[in-house]
């Protein structure tokens, strides 16, 4: 359930959706973000993808809009898990729901 939903468990959806976009096992994902101090910067077309996958893997619709995929949200596997943090918050609070 999304509500559940926290930020490691978002972190590890956009880490999944990343080693899908890139066609990666997550050992090697794994190895190559700790490698990079715990982050692995994205490029803005696999973060734009990694957004959609985890919209899908979340069931919630479309959370991240165009306006929210700016380069610098999208520089990362940890500002991507804070972008989609805040648009799961942002949904709840429109459904009256509490944050996860």
């Amino acid at each position: 359930m999304v509500s559940e939903l926290n930020s490691q468990a978002i972190r590890q959806h956009v880490i999944e959706s990343l080693c899908w976009v890139r066609d990666a096992n997550r050992t090697e994902m794994d190895r190559d973000i700790e490698s990079h101090d715990g982050d692995l910067r994205v490029d803005s077309k696999e973060g734009e993808a990694v957004c959609i996958l985890v919209e899908d893997a979340l069931e919630l619709g479309e959370l991240v809009e165009a306006a929210d995929l700016q380069p610098e949200e999208l520089t990362s596997i940890s500002s991507l898990t804070r972008l989609i943090e805040e648009r799961i918050s942002d949904h709840h609070a429109a459904e009256g729901k509490d944050a996860a």
